[in-house]
């Protein structure tokens, strides 16, 4: 989780992940020097499976590109500092499939809109009924044939 003074949003999205049914995980948390509570936050929750790394970067892509290199995990899945899993079993699911087929190399979702208004979600991307269940070979001509933003913050 690639972070920059995201103290309003922070504990929903760390809460997303701590929810999660999945109970091997760690949350490496790239913080780019925030002058907010951010890092109080991440701090407050002492758990042994969340580690901040505080260090400048140049973007969310820079940030998350480093936390590849010191992630102890046989995954990785991004997840920016304002947004959250809203399905509990979701880093389960992504393991479940992973671990199912050697062949799978990655593994994604749809992302959502929230609005700020009313509550409403309104869905982002690639839709279900565009894809094949599975594409184990195949997504990236999917995707640039098709045009669509790929979700790769679901990856």
């Amino acid at each position: 989780m690639a972070t920059l003074n995201a103290e309003t949003h922070i504990a929903e999205s760390v809460d997303s992940v701590m929810d999660q049914t999945c109970e091997s995980w760690e949350l490496l948390v790239m913080d780019g020097l925030s002058t907010d509570r951010t890092t109080d936050i991440i701090r407050g929750y002492n758990s042994s499976r969340i580690r901040l790394v505080e260090e400048t970067d140049d973007g969310v892509a820079h940030a998350w590109d480093r936390a590849i290199n010191v992630a102890r995990g046989d995954y990785v899945l991004f997840l920016c500092a304002s947004d959250v899993y809203t399905d509990a079993g979701w880093l389960e699911a992504c393991v479940d499939v992973m671990d199912a087929d050697p062949e799978v190399a990655l593994v994604w979702g749809l992302s959502a809109f929230l609005d700020g208004e009313d509550g409403a979600i309104e869905a982002h991307g690639l839709h279900p009924q565009e894809i094949a269940r599975t594409q184990k070979r195949h997504w990236l001509p999917l995707w640039l044939t098709t045009g669509r933003e790929f979700p790769d913050p679901t990856m």
